[in-house]
């Protein structure tokens, strides 16, 4: 909390306008500070979004005019006779506790943490889960397409049965590709579609892709919902686990969630439960038929 606060009256200190004023922005009576700013920014944009949020051009400016906006229609609401003032003051009242429960939620949240060494808990489970952390086998191809939309069925199998035979006649693959292929993104590569793993490309495409067994096996034509294709096997990667490493922070995050998860869960579960409760079931059932009527 300490840190927090010092955090706080820094950030308001960078923001001020001049030595002798904290008004970043002010109407008519209204003024807003830059305590006002850097207090609105911790409710008006979630902890985990912060950091990038405030690197935004133009968001400072935004969250004072934004506060300008409440409080000169606030002074509004004041006018009007309308406003239900008791029900604005039992929200504030409520917004409070909401606040002081969530501070409460924060504090033991970070008790629980710190007695956790998390580089052991991420270890065990990485070392517990066979299946999670591993990278399925992958291939590498690449590919010649053949549509079907300018010409009929036979014209495109046809055409895609000559040029399969050019290259194992002994046309280069690649230059084939670039020549004949219709995937609007050999532009780009060539025809190569990198590594993939099962599940990434169409039913028909990755049957074959996976069933080719030597680098350089060139595929029959197949039949795919884009059209025909031949397909060459340039890579294959064997299915692995995951270095520890690579994963670590993703593990660390995901436990913390749990224990946080947990730790509210049984927090809740036990103000629920309590003894000290008494609950007047009769005046509970009247209440409920109130608020259907209404």
């Amino acid at each position: 909390m300490k840190k927090q606060v010092l955090c706080l009256v820094l950030f308001a200190a960078a923001l001020n306008v001049n030595a002798n004023s904290n008004v970043v922005l002010s109407s008519g009576d209204i003024n807003i500070t830059t305590e006002d700013v850097v207090r609105y920014s911790h409710f008006a944009i979630p902890e985990a979004r912060r950091a990038d949020a405030l690197k935004r051009p133009g968001i400072v400016r935004e969250m004072a005019e934004n506060l300008l906006i409440i409080r000169t229609m606030a002074l509004e609401a004041e006018k009007i006779s309308s406003v239900d003032e008791a029900q604005i003051k039992w929200a504030g009242e409520l917004y409070k506790d909401r606040e002081r429960m969530n501070a409460a939620f924060k504090y033991e949240e970070q008790e629980l943490l710190s007695a956790v060494d998390f580089e052991a808990v991420a270890e065990e489970a990485y070392l517990a889960d066979n299946k999670e952390f591993v990278i399925g086998e992958q291939v590498g191809a690449s590919h010649i397409l053949i549509k079907t939309i300018k010409r009929s069925e036979d014209e495109a199998k046809k055409l895609a049965e000559d040029i399969r035979a050019s290259i194992i006649a002994g046309k280069d693959f690649t230059e084939a590709a670039k020549e004949f292929s219709e995937d609007p993104s050999v532009k780009s590569n060539d025809g190569d579609l990198g590594l993939f793993a099962r599940g990434k490309m169409v039913k028909a495409f990755e049957e074959q892709a996976f069933a080719l067994e030597n680098i350089g096996d060139i595929s029959p034509v197949i039949r795919s919902p884009f059209g025909f294709h031949i397909i060459r096997l340039n890579e294959r990667v064997s299915a692995a686990k995951k270095p520890f490493e690579a994963v670590r922070e993703d593990l660390i995050d995901k436990v913390k969630g749990q224990l946080i998860a947990q730790q509210k869960k049984r927090r809740i579960t036990a103000i629920r439960s309590s003894a000290d409760i008494v609950l007047n079931q009769d005046l509970l059932e009247q209440l409920k038929k109130e608020l259907d009527a209404n």
